[in-house]
């Protein structure tokens, strides 16, 4: 199927988002920047995100604790740090792989579950 270049890779069913910005917190770990699609319904504080990359032809995801200030609708932006693991297939990607544009699958933000 011919790609199209008006085709936005944010729309359709299912959640994307965009890397927007990594930026290297030392040598082993980033902070990246994501701009989720429109279909995002925001974040709350205590929530995580699960991110989906595809590595050597292969999906891959992880769990990632939000970072940034809640944010919905066009201008909403979301921040993960991650420390590259060792044998981190994700991490790794993310923190030494990763590139501005490159399309990440995302999984709803979950609020952690503190016990009282």
């Amino acid at each position: 199927m011919p790609s199209c270049p008006w085709r936005n890779p944010l729309w359709g069913s299912r959640l994307r988002g965009v890397i927007e910005r990594i930026e290297p917190v030392g040598a082993s770990a980033a902070t990246i920047t994501i701009r989720p699609g429109l279909t995002w319904a925001g974040h709350v504080p205590g929530q995580f995100v699960t991110i989906g990359v595809d590595v050597n032809g292969v999906r891959h995801h992880r769990c990632y604790s939000l970072i940034s200030l809640p944010s919905v609708g066009r201008g909403a932006r979301m921040q993960i740090t991650v420390q590259a693991a060792v044998d981190g297939v994700v991490s790794d990607h993310l923190v030494h792989h990763a590139s501005v544009g490159e399309i990440v699958q995302l999984k709803p933000g979950r609020r952690r579950v503190h016990p009282v």
